[in-house]
């Protein structure tokens, strides 16, 4: 993962990589007009420092976090430590989230699973407390009254 932020038209580096470091531009391969992001889902404590280090955004899924929301605290610590020591802001990494198992309910069972009140305070709270400043959601279409899916 190290060799694409390596690439020569990257802003981070100009090392070369496994295919000579050619630049692009040279053979006439077509270059971004602007920097791609690259997200990382990560949950080790090597990706996530890897994450810290060089990442533009952190893209976990809700569902593989070992302690759900209660294992953000703790991962985004080891992301914020990495990007520190590599010289970065914390901020420089974009905190994101998957969500697979969602669904609307008249009653809450749990994380974007209820009502939409509770999905607003739920999704507010990520957003306020840990950093979230994005939202994937899928999965399959789930019937919600009479005639939906």
């Amino acid at each position: 993962m190290r060799w694409a932020w390596s690439l020569p038209w990257q802003r981070r580096r100009s090392a070369p990589g496994p295919r000579g470091g050619r630049d692009p531009r040279r053979r006439g391969d077509p270059v971004p007009a602007h920097d791609i992001p690259v997200w990382i889902g990560a949950y080790k404590k090597r990706m996530l420092a890897l994450t810290g280090e060089i990442g533009d955004g952190w893209l976990p899924t809700i569902e593989y976090l070992p302690d759900g929301v209660d294992s953000l605290p703790g991962l985004n610590a080891r992301i914020d430590e990495a990007a520190v020591a590599a010289g970065r802001s914390p901020g420089d990494v974009r905190r994101l989230m998957n969500f697979m198992n969602v669904r609307f309910s008249a009653t809450g069972r749990g994380l974007l699973d209820g009502p939409v009140d509770q999905w607003v305070e739920q999704l507010a709270s990520l957003a306020l407390e840990h950093g979230v400043t994005a939202y994937l959601i899928g999965g399959d279409v789930v019937a919600t009254t009479p005639g939906d899916g």
